[in-house]
């Protein structure tokens, strides 16, 4: 039984890097991390004091080894699907279970370069270019925010009437560090406005039914998507006091709205490489 899930999603298809009859060889290639330091050096006084880390670029190489008596039509595939996504400029994600990184294969090596036999294994390098992260997905019904107390009978009336209770809603965020945020707004609904653990994230518009906004926190856009797939740029009207692309906080983060209507949050938990187990 194979113990990681390893797959590359590109622009084409999926593909499984981790079973016949594609199979990844230096699965701890991937659990080597490598973080960039900014920091300023004192030499007076003999010390250095790091200002932050960063993520830059990076390049790995991953052998795989391809097992079929058609290997070289599989070969050819894999080489059709990773030069699709550089010709698209749109990059794909290989995941090690929950965890991706959006990356480029750009460059091969065959090791042996057999004509006969039933495998052969190329060297890829990897271009990596973000954090390994894990997507959490939180969604809020227009219809979810209230508990009901309907359906409870008594033989007799009591003095006092039963309402429907609100009951109060969380995001949790369980990373060990704050994480952006994509968030979506679904209609209809007129200027929605919601915030999480105390930060308001809000767009003075309206949407119709089957529209939406989205708030994406990589791009730093705010845009209205109709019904029929137009984008419409919403940046100009969202709230402005605090920013929109503010990360959520680590813990549990009450969420309210200012009136009902769906919505999404999906966070993105960013670490150096992915979970071992």
């Amino acid at each position: 039984m194979k113990k990681y899930d390893i797959k590359y999603i590109g622009n084409l298809e999926a593909i499984d890097l981790n079973k016949t009859p594609y199979l990844i060889k230096n699965i701890e290639a991937l659990f080597s991390s490598e973080i960039q330091i900014n920091e300023t050096n004192y030499q007076l006084d003999n010390r250095s004091e790091v200002n932050s880390f960063y993520f830059n670029s990076i390049q790995k190489d991953l052998e795989i080894q391809v097992y079929s008596k058609n290997k070289e039509e599989l070969i050819n595939h894999l080489d059709y699907v990773f030069s699709n996504d550089r010709s698209l400029k749109k990059a794909g994600r290989l995941y090690v279970d929950d965890w991706y990184v959006n990356c480029y294969f750009i460059k091969s090596s065959p090791n042996y370069f057999r004509k006969f036999g039933i495998f052969e294994t190329v060297t890829y390098t990897v271009l990596i270019l973000s954090n390994w992260i894990k997507e959490d997905k939180f969604d809020f019904d227009k219809n979810d925010d209230v508990s009901s107390t309907i359906g409870l009978k008594y033989p007799f009336s009591y003095p006092f009437s039963y309402s429907a209770l609100k009951k109060e809603r969380y995001v949790n965020n369980s990373h060990f560090a704050p994480a952006k945020a994509k968030i979506i707004f679904y209609g209809p609904v007129k200027n929605p406005k919601i915030e999480i653990g105390g930060y308001v994230y809000s767009v003075s518009t309206e949407l119709l039914e089957n529209e939406r906004i989205e708030i994406n926190p990589f791009d730093k856009t705010v845009v209205k998507i109709t019904e029929d797939g137009t984008a419409i740029d919403e940046m100009d009207n969202r709230y402005v006091k605090t920013s929109v692309f503010t990360e959520i906080q680590t813990g549990l983060n009450l969420f309210q709205q200012n009136d009902k209507f769906s919505c999404s949050v999906t966070m993105y938990y960013e670490r150096g490489l992915p979970e071992w187990k």
